[in-house]
Parts: C-alpha cells; sequence; structure tokens
C-alpha cells in the first residue's frame, strides 16, 4: 500500500518546468533563484503552512513573473512576515553549506555538527532527533505537553520541568533558533522585565535560558481562564466582582511601576485567574524599562492591543508611553469586565485606532444599567485622552477602587456636601441620627444665602438647555439621514442628550413626511433608548436595505419579543399560496442572531424541493450581522444541517470583506469543525477554507467507517458515504416521467471531480513502476490559467478505469476493472475504485430533491451551484455544494460513469441497482460541463462518448463499494 509520505510533492512539478532531474538541476540552477524557491518551498510543505495545489500555483507565478516564492506568498496573505523571515533564514543556511556536488538537504532536515539527521518541527521549530520518539515531547529539561497560546512573536507551552517535577507555562520564539536579531533582543528584553517582578499579582519567572539555539523561559503554570475567557463565558461580572479583581490587578501593576517596568498590553486575555479565582498579570512582551534606554520602540511605531490601548500609544507617541498609558488600559479592561465589550470595537484595527484617538466611550452603564454610577465614574476616568485628566498611578486607581469597595467616597468625583454627608450616614447610622437636627437647624440658618447663586444658576441652565436642544435636532436629523454603516455611531452621538432627542425621534417616527428609511432610523434609534417598536421592525425585515441587517438586529435585541414577532410575521408569510422565500430567508437569518435557530432550521432541512435552502444560501452573504458572532452561531447550532449551511453562506463573502478578527474567528471554528462525522459540514468546511484560503491543515488520510460519512483516502481524495435508498431518477427529455430506483449497497463516492494534480500523479507513479498508462496522452497544458487544483481534462473513460486500478493497487484493493483481451469486465465483488453508476451519480446528485437541479427549478442562482457558460473551468469545489456535500456535479466537466450507453431507460416502473445494457460502443456521461447551458445540467440530462474519446470537457470523478451497509 503506497503512502503520501513516498511521494515528493514538488517532483511532477519541478521536473516537469525544468525538463530534467529536478535533484541535480538544483545546484546548477542556484544562481537564478530556481533553487532557493524550491528549497522554500519544500520547507513551506513541511510546516504545514501551504498545501499542494496554492504552491504549484505560486511556483509557476514566481517562474513568470520574476518575483521570489517567499514574497508572493506573503502578499497572498498565506505567510506572516515572521514565517518568511524564518523560512528565508533556513534556506540561506542550507544554500551556504551546500557545495557544488551536495544536495540541497530536503525540507524537514538539517545536519547537525556531529552530522546525524535532525527533523524542524513547524512551530516553535524545537530540534528533535530522528527515530527517537520518546523525545517528540521533550526540550531541554521540559516535556511539553500542549500548546496554551500563541502571539505575533512567541508560542507558550504548558510543561513538566523534569529536574523538579512541577508544572511551567514554557515561551519560546515562534521561529527558534532562526529568530532575527530583533526578536531576540525583544525577547530578552520581556524575559528579563518578568523575572525581576516579584508580586503575587504576576505570574512569577522561574528560569531563563537557552536551549537547541531557541531562547525561552519558564513561568508558573496557572490552571485557571483569563478574564477574557470567563467574561465571555459567563457575561460581564457583578460591580463588585468586577472592582476587587482590578483592584488586587492594579496593585500589582503599580508594583511593576514601581520596579521600573511599565507592562503596555494590558488587556483581559493577559490577566489568568488562578484555582482559588486570584488574578494573575502575564505576558510582559511589550514592556518598556521606564528609566532605561531602548531603541526596540522607535516613534511611530504602534505596539499593543487597539481595543485597550491608550491614545497616546495608538499615535505611535513613545515618548509618552508609560505609567498612564497602563492606567488607561487598566480602565478599558475593568470596562470590558463590566460591559463585556471594549471601549471601542470596529471593523478594522485602523478604524478601532481612530476613535480610540478622536471619540468618547459609550459610557458603561448604557450597555449595563446595573453598574453603579461612581464604579462607572472610576471607569472612564482611566480612559480620558488627557494623561493629566486620570489617575496619576496605578496605585492612585487602586485605592479609589478600594473605596468604593468599602463604600467611602471615591477621588474621581469629588462628592458634593450633601452627597458626602449621607454616604458617610450611611457608614455611620447611630452617630447620624445625633446629628440630624443640627443639620437641619444650618440649612435654614444658611438657606437664604444660596438664593441669589440658584438664580443665576438657573439662568446659565436654560441658556445651556437651548443649546443642548438645537444639539439634539441637528443630530436627529443625521441619525435619519446616515448610511446604514454609519447609523451606531451617529445615535452615539445622541446619548448625552437622550432627553431631548427621544422626543425628536418619536415626533419624527410619526412623521408622514419621513420616508420609510428615515422611518426605519428613527425606530432603530429609540430601540437604542429603550422604546423598542418590535412589531414596525419586525415588519421592515423583508423590505430594508441589505446593509440594515446588523442595524436591526441590534435594535431587535432590545426586546425580548422579537422572536415571538418574527415567528408570528413568518408564519403569516408562510401561510401564503405562493411564500416569498427571501422574506423568508431575511426573518431566519435575524431570529438567529436573536439564537432562535428553529425557523432557519425549517428552511436549511433537507426536502424534495430544495428552494428554501437554496434561498437561505443566496441570502446569507448579503443579509447578514456581525460575522464573528455568525461564527458563534454555527459553534452553538445542534442541527448538522443549519451549521454547514452558515458556514456555506459565510464562505461565499469574499475575504476582503471580512476584518482580521472575523477571519480569527472562522478560522478557529473550521478548524475545529473540519473534523466533524458529518459530510455536509465537512464539506462546508473545506468549501469556506478554499474560498477564504486558509492556512488550515488539511485532513490526514482516514479509513471508511460507520462512524461517520466522509473518510480520506491516500490521495488526500475526500469521499462520502452514500447509504442505500430510494430515489426518482428523472426522464430522458424534460417533462418525462421518471422512474423509482432502489439503491441496496452503500458506496463511497468522491466529493470533487479528480483533479490535475492527482492524475499528474498517477501518470508519474505508473510511468515509474513500469504499469500500464494512459495512451495516447499528453501533459502539456497550453491554458496558463490551469492549476494542478483544476477539474482533470481531456480524459478517455479507459483512462479514468486505469487510474481507478491503480488507486486501488496503491491501497491494496483488488482491482474492480479486469480486462478480456480487448474488452473490460468488472469484478462486482471487489471493493476497489471504479466509476459510480448512472443511478448512483444521479442519486447523488439529487441529495433527495425532486427538482430539475438539486438547487430548484430555477436556473437564475444554478451559477452559485455550477461552472457552466464559460470558456474553462474552474478549480473543484469552488461552487456551492448540493444538500449531500457534492461539489460540482453540475459543470466544469462532464464525468464519465460506469455504464454502457443506451438511449432510453428501462421500460420498468421500479428497478433496483439498475447497471445499463452488459455491452455498447459507448459510455455514459453526466452533469454537463463549463461549455454547457443550463438545459444540460438538470439532474436528469445524460451524455455519452466512445470509451476512447479525449475532450476538454470531459472528466470523472471516483467511486468504492462499501462494506457496510447500516446506518
Amino acid at each position: 500500500m503506497g503512502s503520501m509520505d513516498d511521494f515528493d510533492p514538488l517532483h511532477a512539478v519541478t521536473e516537469q518546468w525544468s525538463g530534467r532531474d529536478h535533484r541535480s538541476d538544483l545546484s546548477r540552477r542556484a544562481s537564478d533563484g530556481f533553487a532557493r524557491n524550491v528549497t522554500f518551498a519544500r520547507i513551506a510543505i513541511s510546516f504545514g503552512l501551504i498545501d499542494q495545489e496554492l504552491l504549484a500555483d505560486a511556483l509557476r507565478k514566481s517562474r513568470d513573473t520574476n518575483t521570489s516564492l517567499s514574497e508572493l506568498l506573503v502578499q497572498h496573505g498565506t505567510l506572516t512576515h515572521e514565517d518568511r523571515r524564518a523560512i528565508e533564514h533556513l534556506v540561506e543556511r542550507l544554500h551556504t553549506a551546500a557545495s557544488d556536488d551536495q544536495e540541497i538537504p530536503r525540507a524537514g532536515s538539517s545536519t547537525n555538527s556531529l552530522g546525524a539527521d535532525i527533523e524542524v518541527d513547524t512551530a516553535p521549530l524545537v530540534l528533535r532527533s530522528q527515530g527517537d520518539e520518546s523525545a517528540t515531547s521533550v526540550f531541554g529539561d521540559y516535556e511539553l505537553i500542549e500548546e496554551i497560546a500563541r502571539g505575533g512573536m512567541g508560542v507558550v507551552y504548558k510543561a513538566r520541568q523534569k529536574r523538579l517535577n512541577r508544572l511551567v507555562a514554557l515561551k519560546m520564539i515562534r521561529s527558534g533558533e532562526f529568530a532575527d536579531e530583533e526578536q531576540v533582543k525583544r525577547f530578552r528584553s520581556e524575559a528579563e522585565a518578568a523575572a525581576q517582578l516579584d508580586h503575587s499579582g504576576i505570574v512569577p519567572v522561574h528560569e531563563v535560558g537557552e536551549a537547541y539555539g531557541q531562547h525561552f523561559y519558564s513561568m508558573a503554570f496557572v490552571d485557571g481562564p483569563s478574564l477574557f475567557s470567563k467574561v465571555r463565558e459567563d457575561g460581564p461580572l457583578t460591580a463588585e466582582h468586577a472592582a476587587s479583581l482590578l483592584q488586587r490587578v492594579a496593585e500589582a501593576v503599580q508594583y511593576a511601576h514601581d520596579q521600573g517596568i511599565a507592562h503596555r498590553d494590558i488587556k483581559p486575555q493577559n490577566i489568568l485567574l488562578n484555582k482559588n479565582g486570584q488574578p494573575r498579570v502575564t505576558d510582559f512582551g511589550l514592556a518598556k524599562h521606564l528609566y532605561r534606554d531602548s531603541n526596540l520602540t522607535a516613534t511611530g511605531q504602534v505596539l499593543g492591543t487597539p481595543n485597550y490601548m491608550a491614545p497616546e500609544q495608538a499615535l505611535g507617541e513613545s515618548d509618552l508611553v508609560g505609567p498612564a498609558t497602563d492606567v488607561y488600559s487598566l480602565g478599558a479592561t475593568l470596562y470590558f469586565l463590566l460591559t463585556g465589550r471594549a471601549p471601542f470595537q470596529a471593523a478594522s484595527s485602523a478604524e478601532t485606532i481612530r476613535q480610540v484617538v478622536e471619540s468618547e466611550p459609550v459610557h458603561p452603564s448604557r450597555l449595563n444599567p446595573a453598574i453603579p454610577r461612581d464604579l462607572a465614574t472610576i471607569c472612564l476616568k482611566c480612559l480620558r485622552k488627557d494623561v493629566a485628566r486620570r489617575y496619576g498611578t496605578a496605585g492612585e486607581m487602586a485605592e479609589d477602587l478600594r473605596r468604593w469597595l468599602a463604600g467611602e467616597p471615591i477621588v474621581a468625583r469629588p462628592v458634593g456636601p450633601f452627597e458626602r454627608v449621607w454616604m458617610w450616614c450611611r457608614r455611620r447610622p447611630v452617630a447620624a441620627a445625633s446629628l440630624t437636627a443640627v443639620i437641619c437647624a444650618a440649612l435654614v440658618t444658611v438657606g437664604f444665602v444660596f438664593e441669589q447663586d440658584r438664580a443665576n444658576a438657573r439662568r446659565i441652565a436654560a441658556a445651556q438647555i437651548r443649546n443642548d436642544r438645537a444639539r439634539a435636532r441637528s443630530h436627529v436629523e443625521n441619525v435619519l439621514t446616515a448610511p446604514a454603516a454609519g447609523l451606531p455611531y451617529a445615535i452615539e452621538l445622541l446619548e448625552p442628550l437622550e432627553e431631548y432627542a427621544v422626543p425628536l425621534l418619536r415626533d419624527r417616527f410619526g412623521d408622514p413626511e419621513c420616508d420609510d428609511s428615515q422611518r426605519l432610523h428613527a425606530a432603530i434609534a429609540l430601540a437604542h433608548f429603550g422604546d423598542v417598536r418590535v412589531e414596525f421592525l419586525v415588519t421592515n425585515i423583508g423590505t430594508a436595505a441589505v446593509q440594515e441587517c446588523p442595524n436591526l438586529v441590534t435594535a431587535l435585541a432590545n426586546s425580548d419579543r422579537s422572536t415571538h414577532w418574527i415567528r408570528q410575521y413568518a408564519d403569516e408569510a408562510r401561510a401564503k399560496a405562493s411564500p416569498e422565500l427571501e422574506q423568508l430567508a431575511r426573518l431566519a437569518v435575524v431570529a438567529l442572531y436573536m439564537e432562535d435557530f428553529s425557523l432557519a432550521e425549517e428552511m436549511c432541512q433537507p426536502q424534495s424541493d430544495p428552494s428554501p435552502r437554496t434561498a437561505f444560501l443566496e441570502m446569507l452573504p448579503r443579509w447578514h450581522g456581525d460575522l464573528s458572532r455568525l461564527a458563534y452561531l454555527a459553534r452553538k447550532s445542534q442541527n448538522e444541517a443549519l451549521r454547514s449551511n452558515i458556514i456555506l453562506g459565510a464562505g461565499q463573502i469574499p475575504r476582503e470583506e471580512l476584518a482580521p478578527s472575523d477571519l480569527r474567528s472562522w478560522r478557529t471554528l473550521l478548524s475545529k469543525l473540519q473534523g466533524s462525522p458529518d459530510s455536509g459540514t465537512h464539506s462546508a468546511c473545506g468549501f469556506a477554507t478554499r474560498r477564504w484560503q486558509l492556512d488550515i491543515p488539511p485532513t490526514v488520510p482516514t479509513s471508511p467507517d460507520s462512524h461517520r460519512d466522509w473518510s480520506v483516502n491516500s490521495l488526500g481524495m475526500t469521499m462520502l458515504v452514500i447509504r442505500p435508498g430510494r430515489f426518482m431518477r428523472g426522464g430522458t427529455q424534460p417533462g418525462d416521467s421518471g422512474q423509482v430506483v432502489t439503491l441496496t449497497k452503500a458506496f463511497l463516492l468522491a466529493d470533487r471531480e479528480t483533479s490535475r494534480g492527482a492524475f499528474l500523479q498517477f501518470v508519474n507513479e505508473a510511468k515509474t513502476a513500469d504499469e500500464e498508462q494512459a495512451k495516447n496522452w499528453s501533459d502539456e497544458e497550453t491554458d496558463q490559467r490551469v492549476t494542478l487544483a483544476h477539474p482533470m481534462q481531456e480524459v478517455s473513460w479507459e483512462d479514468a478505469v486505469l487510474f481507478c486500478n491503480w488507486l486501488s493497487k496503491r491501497e491494496n484493493l483488488p482491482p474492480f476493472y479486469l480486462r478480456d483481451d480487448a474488452a473490460w469486465r468488472v469484478d462486482e465483488q471487489s471493493l476497489g475504485y471504479r466509476l459510480p453508476s448512472e443511478a448512483e451519480w444521479e442519486y447523488a446528485c439529487r441529495a433527495g430533491t425532486m427538482t430539475t437541479y438539486f438547487c430548484g427549478d430555477d436556473d437564475a442562482l444554478l451559477s452559485r451551484y455550477a461552472v457552466f457558460g464559460e470558456q474553462s473551468p474552474e478549480p473543484c469545489g469552488m461552487r456551492l455544494p448540493n444538500g449531500f456535500g457534492f461539489f460540482d456535479l453540475n459543470g466544469n466537466v462532464h464525468e464519465w460513469c460506469s455504464d454502457h450507453w443506451q438511449a432510453e431507460y428501462d421500460g420498468k416502473t421500479r428497478l433496483v441497482d439498475p447497471q445499463g445494457p452488459a455491452t455498447g460502443i459507448a459510455r455514459v456521461a453526466r452533469g454537463g460541463s463549463f461549455r454547457s447551458g443550463s438545459n444540460a445540467l438538470r439532474s436528469a440530462a445524460r451524455a455519452y462518448g466512445n470509451p476512447t474519446l479525449r475532450s476538454r470537457i470531459a472528466g470523472f470523478r471516483v467511486a468504492r463499494t462499501l462494506e457496510f451497509t447500516g446506518d
């Protein structure tokens, strides 16, 4: 049985392009960069940073444009600058060490001074001996257990220090021994800063050192969540709990300041809770020595996390960054603990930084009315733009939090004399009773003194009211006319003017001269202030501009009656003779954001008419709210059909429309769900991964079993399980009555057409093994747009059969096809690879539907699912799959089937495992091609060709009979 480990992923590409043996050619062509590109590519594949298909396309572009491979991959977004520098460093070392008659070492290995082979792990590039399984998790005195965190420069492992038998957190530079000088300096600065701090609120450093050429340091292992994880899991903390935690954190930060260290990256993610629930500050990766010169941060260089970054830090004013910067971040962290969100958050880092510099944060009590006024005041004092108006030190903030927890007056907002007395009375009720009479008498005596002052104050207040009313009118008009994307910002400007703005909004909402868009904006703004016009908002879901979806979701989230009205409105829409599926899809998406999954589940469930599912998939890419939350909803859903369709809907959104935070959320979700036992979810994850070109490691080869609906063979082909069942086979011509067909055997069918890369592998390996090969076949491709990921074209039926037999032999399976003289016969008992029967192909294509196409009867949306009416095909799996998870069953290329051709189906009305006639001069092809019209893409459409015919519109996908037939 063959293995992917035996196949050099660059062999076919480099041999084809160079025209001679690529190993000897590398040293001869080193001067023109070709060898360095190939070495770079080998290392990138070894590290799992790029797949073979994307690599082949990048190598071709590198050759054609004379651009280095590394630069192309960074431009494409496949590699980070950190990864690029590390790999280029290694490439330089390998080529410098290689002599003219010496082979360039293969990716994943190098030679140490003793001549022993060593393997390079992908991250953090830990060196480990080949053949020594016990060493795969050992780094010096530490046994690595699991990766627990990863940042732009470092990676942290949970580890056990063998000598002292204790758990630690071990941090290393991601690029290991290949880190550049600046990385090493910054890492050492972090280690030194953390090592000199000894405080119960700071994670202590145990050891700083270097091993195998890699710098590291070990810290105490904190077995608990970060404050970020806790709030994300449990919601905002109570005011008392948040204040108590931040008091301890502020004391720890003050201690660091006293030692001359500014953290510069205080945020909820960097504050861990130990098993007793006590906070501990970690990650001094951006720490600054306050009393020491350092060239690690130049003026204008922005370091930190934008959501929790002080304005002076966001502007890159390094001279102003110091203790006050950490005070700001402490306030931002307190804001997050109280409200569940950062003070500023936007679709991009640039927009977030703009808000940090120019905007004031929303008052935390607007987001959480339970927040006491004094605690909100403490929080907002930390967030002042002007450094001088914040607390002077973190210790002052800690002291004010202590005062608030003790019920004492806080310093942040000096209270008036009467309020101070009231708070004193609350703390000392007995003494307060004896003073009551004296205070009342004093008030009567001195009251008339303030009468004139009150008159002056009334005049000033009246002028202020007139001014506020004028501002409110102006801002309300801005809200009514704001573009959808700018509406949330326009509403925020009304918050200080709520008293005057809300009546104006109500008037404008009822004004008959306002158009629909203005009334909608007025209703959304009123919902922000607690006046939710639920029925009006719901009825506008079906007609509002698609950009208004996030605003409607936010507005309706303010009422617990929203889901009731959405369901009622959906029931009315479905009761119509011709339900408006677009309107239902909009309602389903909004209800989904309200965490009511029922309507979306109904639309996405498998059914004979797929139109509701099609409408949902058409609407979601255009009509949606926050994309990170959409990833959360996909993870939370327990319905596999809905989950897969959420992923498919999101996957249609262009990558450039996703913010970096959105991509991170989806990358995490797709990495986790690609192993789901459900074939639909697995296929959806693959679709989104390909469309967004995410660097997610592919699924390793797996054997078919009864516990999941898919497997991956030795070529990396995903094979989906189709279990026995019945379907209505379509007639030969449109409008003809069909036949009920029963399939009694479970089988596997590839989720995509056989790619050019897979077929080239067959050609090269068959040639090397001196096995039967495709005759009169040329691997020359004149179309420069065709990559290894495109479907194989110009394949005859006999070529496809030879491929199936080769793949069977490769996996130690008996061949399905046997040759008698010049004729082919089949072994029905074989479990080897084969072409699907015509009935199996149509069963898989229909996916339980009875409509013209598997996406419905209307061909208007067919282009989302199939490549047709074009001049060339597309890479496999780039259009939406059908309900079973199969890609490109319609369009792209015609697909050969096992059956001999006959013009008419068998005349019987009920068929069991039909195989077509025993003999014939032509073979069946199904599915249509990139050149076809929509009529040829019907699920029932048929075509045929001579078994030796090669055509640019002909390809194939493979099948296998399964041993098990259970559920």
